[in-house]
C-alpha cells in the first residue's frame, strides 16, 4: 500500500479505509506460508489478485472524488434586493432552479459572519424545495441566502447564488401621505392599461400562497387614493373571487391598488400585501407609428461657417411595448462611426401622457465648416411598429438683395393675380379641357346601357323642351345615349317596375324642373324618388335643370333632399341656347366624358361647316 501511495498521496475517507484493510487481508492470506494456514497454491494466487483489485478500485474513486468540503462551487455573485416587509408571511427562490433542474439537488444556507451554515426548518423559517418560506418575517431575516444547486451525486460540480433579503416596515423611497393605513410594498408591479377597454388583474403571489394555505385565501382590494373596499366602487370595477375587473378604463382609475391575502398555513394565521400601480394608456386603436415632430418637412435651417449650429430632432412614439429609437446619422452613418469630435448629440425627454412619449435629440455642430453644408444631416425615429426618416435642410446664410426681391415679389404677385383671373374666367374651359385629357370614358368601366335618363313633366313646357332641344342635343351634338321612357319603354308592361329598371340602367338622373313637376302620384315623382335613392347609394348621379322657376313651398321631401346636395344649372332661354353658352359647359361637367376618334368636341368649336344646331331653330 505503501508503494501505491508513492504515486498519488491521498487520505481515504473512511469506507475507503475500511474497504482497503480487507484487500490487505486478502493479499496476506494469499502469501501465507505457516502449516496451519497452507492454501492450494493456484487459490491463493485468485485471493492476491482479488485484493489487488479492490486496492485499485478504491484508490480510483479516491482520486477522482474530493471531499464535498473542498469540492469548488462556482459563485454566481448575488441577485438584487428583494424587500419583505417586518411581520407578513414572504418567500423566495432560487434562481438557479429551472425547467431542467429536476436531476439536481437544491441546497439552502444561510451567510453568517463569513460562514455559510445550512438553513434547519423551524417553525417561522422553513425550506421546501426551491423556496424558502418566512413565516412570518422579522428583522433578523435580513441577510444573505445562499442557494447550492449540483447534479445527482454527493461529488458532482455545483454552482451558487446569493440571494440579498430586506426586512423593511415601510417602503425605501419617500411616499406621500397616505389616506390609508394599510402597509405599501416597496416594489409594486407596473400594469399598462389602454384606455376605453377592459383589464384583469390578478393578486401578485396569491397563487403561491393558495399552493401552500389550508384553505382558500381571501383577497382583498383597495385603492390606494380612494382607501375604499370593492363594495363602495362603481359599476366598472369590481372584485371576483382574488382578481379586480376593471370593465371599462378611464383616467380615475389609474394609481396604486393593494390587495392583501389572508391564509392559513399548518393552522397558523399569515398574510402579506401587495401593490400594483395601473397607469392609463392610449388605446389600441390609435395609431402607434413613430411620428417626426422636428425638424419640419419644409423647415430650412440658415447657418454660417465658423459658428455653433444646433439641430433639433423630435420625435414622438405612441404607446407600444416595444423597444424605440431617436438618432442622428451623417451621410448615413451613426455618430459613433463618422467618430467627428466636432459633433456631439444630446438626448432628453419632452413630455409623456398616457404611455406617449415626446423624445428629443440635439445635435451640435462646433465651428460649421463649409465642407459641413452638403453632408446628409437626417433624424430618425423607429419602434416595434415603424419607421421614419427625415433630413435636416441647410443653406447657408447670405444677404439676400432688397432691390430684387422686391421686383421678384412685386412680379410673382401680378403674375398670380393674373392667373387667379384666367382661372376664375375659364374654369369651366379649363376643366372641360383636364376631363377630355386624363378622365376615364364611363362606358368601359361599368355596365350601364344609358348615359342619361330624362325626368320631366308630362303635357308641359318642359316636355316640349325636352322633346324638341334637350334631347336633340344630347344625342347628335353630344354624342350620349339618352333614355326617354315614353319613347324607349315597350307597351304592356308595368310603369312602375319599367321606370325603376330604367333609372338603374342610366348612368345620369337629369331632372327638368318646372311648375309642375313631381305632383304627388306623378311619373316624374317616381322618377326623382329613384333618382334619390341612388344618389344615396352610390351608384347614380343626380342633375337638377331648371327650366322655369319654381316656387319653394312647392317642392317635395325628395326635391329637397336633392337641392340640398346638387347645385342646379339654370336654362336662360336665348342665352343658353349657344353651345358655347355656360349652360352646355355646365351640362357637359356634370355629364360622363365622351372620348371617340373623331372628336365631336373639335368639330363643334372649329370647322366651318357644322351641322346647323337645333338649339338655332
Amino acid at each position: 500500500m505503501s508503494q501505491l501511495a508513492t504515486t498519488q498521496e491521498f487520505t481515504p475517507l473512511p469506507t475507503q479505509a475500511v474497504l482497503l484493510r480487507h484487500a490487505e487481508l486478502l493479499i496476506s492470506s494469499g502469501r501465507l506460508h505457516d502449516s496451519r494456514y497452507m492454501l492450494p497454491t493456484r487459490f491463493q494466487d485468485v485471493l492476491c489478485l482479488l485484493g489487488r483489485l479492490l486496492v485499485a478500485m478504491v484508490m480510483a474513486d479516491t482520486l477522482t472524488s474530493t471531499d464535498p468540503v473542498g469540492v469548488p462551487c462556482h459563485d454566481l455573485g448575488e441577485t438584487s434586493v428583494v424587500h419583505v416587509l417586518k411581520g407578513e408571511a414572504a418567500w423566495v427562490s432560487c434562481p438557479l432552479f429551472g425547467n431542467d433542474s429536476s436531476s439536481r439537488d437544491l441546497e439552502w444556507s444561510r451567510l453568517l459572519q463569513g460562514e455559510e451554515r445550512p438553513i434547519v426548518n423551524s417553525e417561522r423559517l422553513r425550506k421546501e424545495h426551491d423556496w424558502l418560506f418566512f413565516q412570518p418575517a422579522e428583522e433578523e431575516d435580513t441577510g444573505h441566502y445562499i442557494c447550492m444547486i449540483r447534479s445527482h451525486g454527493h461529488h458532482s460540480p455545483c454552482s451558487k447564488m446569493a440571494v440579498h433579503v430586506l426586512v423593511v416596515q415601510n417602503a425605501p423611497t419617500p411616499r406621500p401621505v397616505l389616506k390609508c393605513d394599510l402597509p405599501v410594498t416597496p416594489e409594486p408591479v407596473q400594469v399598462p392599461v389602454p384606455l376605453q377597454v377592459d383589464a384583469v388583474l390578478d393578486c401578485p403571489d396569491w397563487w403561491d400562497a393558495d399552493q401552500i394555505s389550508d384553505d382558500t385565501p381571501k383577497v382583498t382590494w383597495y385603492h390606494w387614493q380612494e382607501c375604499q373596499p370593492p363594495d363602495r366602487w362603481t359599476s366598472d370595477r369590481e372584485q371576483d373571487g382574488a382578481r379586480l375587473l376593471i370593465h371599462l378604463m378611464t383616467e380615475n382609475y389609474q394609481g396604486l391598488y393593494l390587495c392583501q391575502v389572508c391564509f392559513r398555513n399548518r393552522g397558523r394565521e399569515l398574510y402579506f400585501t401587495r401593490a400594483v400601480n395601473i397607469s392609463a394608456v392610449s388605446p389600441p386603436s390609435a395609431p402607434k407609428d413613430p411620428v417626426i415632430l422636428l425638424p419640419a418637412a419644409d423647415h430650412v435651417v440658415t447657418v454660417s461657417p465658423g459658428s455653433n449650429v444646433s439641430l433639433t430632432c423630435r420625435g414622438r412614439f405612441p404607446y407600444l411595448d416595444s423597444d424605440w429609437y431617436i438618432w442622428w446619422s451623417v451621410d448615413g452613418k451613426t455618430l459613433e462611426q463618422v467618430d467627428q469630435p466636432r459633433f456631439s448629440v444630446k438626448n432628453s425627454r419632452v413630455s409623456s401622457k398616457l404611455g406617449d412619449r415626446v423624445e428629443e435629440s440635439v445635435l451640435l455642430i462646433r465651428d460649421f465648416a463649409a465642407e459641413d453644408l452638403p453632408k446628409a444631416f437626417n433624424c430618425s425615429v423607429r419602434n416595434g411598429r415603424g419607421f421614419q426618416t427625415r433630413r435636416a435642410r441647410l443653406e447657408e446664410e447670405v444677404r439676400a438683395p432688397t432691390v430684387e426681391l422686391a421686383c421678384g415679389l412685386g412680379v410673382a404677385l401680378v403674375l398670380s393675380l393674373v392667373l387667379l383671373g384666367i382661372s376664375r374666367l375659364f374654369w369651366l374651359e379649363l376643366l372641360l379641357l383636364y376631363r377630355s385629357r386624363f378622365a376615364s370614358d364611363e362606358r368601359y368601366t361599368d355596365d350601364k346601357e344609358f348615359d342619361v335618363y330624362i325626368s320631366y313633366a308630362r303635357n308641359s313646357e318642359e316636355e316640349k323642351f325636352v322633346l324638341q332641344t334637350f334631347r336633340t342635343v344630347l344625342e347628335k351634338q353630344l354624342g350620349y345615349t339618352v333614355c326617354i321612357f315614353d319613347r324607349d319603354s315597350l307597351p304592356g308592361g308595368t310603369i312602375t317596375d319599367e321606370t325603376l329598371r330604367f333609372v338603374a340602367r342610366s348612368r345620369r338622373l337629369v331632372v327638368v324642373l318646372g311648375p309642375g313637376y313631381a305632383r304627388q302620384g306623378s311619373q316624374a315623382l317616381l322618377e326623382l324618388k329613384a333618382g334619390v335613392d341612388g344618389l344615396a347609394g352610390g351608384h347614380m348621379r343626380l342633375i337638377l335643370v331648371q327650366y322655369e322657376h319654381v316656387r319653394r313651398r312647392e317642392w317635395v321631401r325628395e326635391l329637397r333632399r336633392a337641392r340640398v346636395a346638387l347645385d342646379v344649372l339654370r336654362w336662360r332661354g336665348e342665352r343658353s341656347r349657344e353651345l358655347t353658352s355656360r349652360f352646355w359647359k355646365e351640362m357637359r361637367v356634370a355629364l360622363p366624358v365622351r372620348k371617340s376618334p373623331d372628336n365631336r368636341e373639335a368639330e363643334l368649336k372649329g370647322t366651318n361647316n357644322r351641322e346647323r344646331s337645333p338649339l338655332d331653330v
